[in-house]
């Protein structure tokens, strides 16, 4: 089984060390599965709805608030949400708020811009990515990397630009900053997610208090709540899609917001469109999902680069095999999503 401990040389980072490694070892391949099928299945809706890119962002947002509301209950119910994390939610909203407004400013800008751009530089353009979630780290979290660890995202990034073809006409220069710019926000969002988290554990009346009497077992510490931020955080990006909607719409194509949702609506119950909107959103919640689990209990760092350049000073042929597997995923994620778009689209 792989090992799924993190080894940074920030102590705070909250690091599962009581259950099995094995037991979240799905939590990878299952994140690198669902973000292959969103890609895929984005790129694909770019196509027939070119100019309702916002209410598929707003449709998008809508889903996942409905299926996080309905996660977040049975959780409840289920007593799994302890009355620190919502104590800690009301006391924080400013993290929670940025996170909504960094993700509610990334979909529709990088559905608007990556519609107007070729797939291939797109696929460049997301990369950038990495840079920004390292960067962030090291600036709001006070994370330092390895060599090794730096390596890897030289690697990466050097790998997808060699083997991805630059188109001739690589589009408007405004629209490829507009593209960066929202890889930008998902990078803040991904950070704000270990933030939160990391918070929480160090929180004095955190996760620990009170947890003898809550019957999960032991003097075993729960990280924050995932479906109660994917909640509050759905929330406030929800609002800030719907209150920058019509300042949208004026920009970009100056109809009323009855027209836009009207024709956006009519295109989306297209036959052929329907099944892949539905598939999408599904794609998307649980690329979602997995990856906020995945900064649970590593870091934002380590999600994105998916443990590309893992240390090797502990069982290291076990770590090599995954290092191997993760670089056969990326270049299956790259090379599957070239032969599926060039069947579609031909």
């Amino acid at each position: 089984m792989w090992d799924t401990h993190v080894h940074c040389l920030d102590s705070n980072v909250f690091v599962d060390t009581q259950r099995p490694s094995g037991r979240h070892c799905w939590k990878l391949p299952a994140e690198v599965s669902a973000a292959v099928a969103n890609r895929v299945s984005n790129r694909v809706l770019l196509a027939p709805l070119l100019r309702h890119t916002y209410l598929l962002a707003l449709t998008t947002t809508v889903a996942q608030l409905v299926v996080y509301l309905t996660w977040l209950k049975r959780r409840c119910r289920k007593g799994l949400v302890q009355d620190s994390m919502w104590s800690f939610a009301k006391r924080n909203p400013a993290l929670i708020t940025a996170f909504g407004m960094c993700e509610g400013a990334f979909f529709p800008l990088v559905f608007y811009s990556a519609a107007r751009l070729p797939g291939s530089l797109v696929q460049v353009l997301n990369q950038t990515l990495i840079p920004s979630t390292v960067l962030l780290s090291c600036l709001f979290l006070r994370r330092r990397y390895d060599i090794l660890q730096i390596t890897g995202v030289a690697v990466v990034l050097a790998g997808v630009a060699a083997f991805t073809s630059f188109p001739r006409t690589s589009g408007s220069v405004a629209v490829v900053a507009l593209c960066i710019a929202a890889y930008g926000l998902q990078a803040g969002a991904m950070v704000l997610k270990e933030v939160v988290f990391s918070r929480y554990q160090k929180n004095p009346a955190g996760s620990c208090a009170g947890h003898a009497n809550d019957g999960i077992g032991g003097d075993r510490c729960l990280p924050f709540d995932p479906a109660l931020f994917l909640t509050a955080g759905t929330g406030c990006r929800l609002l800030v899609q719907f209150l920058a909607w019509p300042v949208f719409q004026q920009l970009t194509q100056g109809l009323s917001l009855r027209s836009c949702f009207a024709a956006g609506f009519q295109a989306m119950q297209q036959p052929s469109v329907l099944p892949l909107v539905v598939f999408y959103i599904a794609a998307n919640v649980a690329l979602s999902i997995t990856a906020l689990l995945l900064v649970q209990k590593t870091s934002a760092a380590a999600t994105v680069l998916a443990n590309v350049a893992p240390k090797l000073h502990r069982r290291g042929f076990l770590k090599i095999l995954k290092c191997f597997f993760i670089l056969f995923m990326f270049y299956l994620e790259y090379v599957g999503m070239f032969v599926h778009l060039t069947v579609v689209l031909s």
